[in-house]
């Protein structure tokens, strides 16, 4: 099921490659860190939370600046 899940992630972003503009599509790559993250902390209870929520809201920031400018 994993590797059917990672295939359709690949087809998807590669897609999105030759349809969009290639920045935009990597930003928007980049949030499913996000939900990485979330994930680990709340389903598999891991540790400094904290501090990856930051890292993450400091890419996430770096995501919306691209977008703007």
């Amino acid at each position: 099921m994993h590797g059917l899940v990672l295939s359709l992630i690949m087809i998807t972003i590669n897609t999105a490659y030759t349809m969009a503009i290639v920045p935009y599509v990597v930003s928007i790559k980049r949030t499913s860190i996000l939900i990485s993250v979330l994930m680990g902390g709340l389903i598999f209870k891991e540790k400094q939370l904290g501090k990856r929520l930051l890292a993450v809201l400091i890419m996430l920031a770096g995501v919306i600046l691209i977008t703007l400018f």
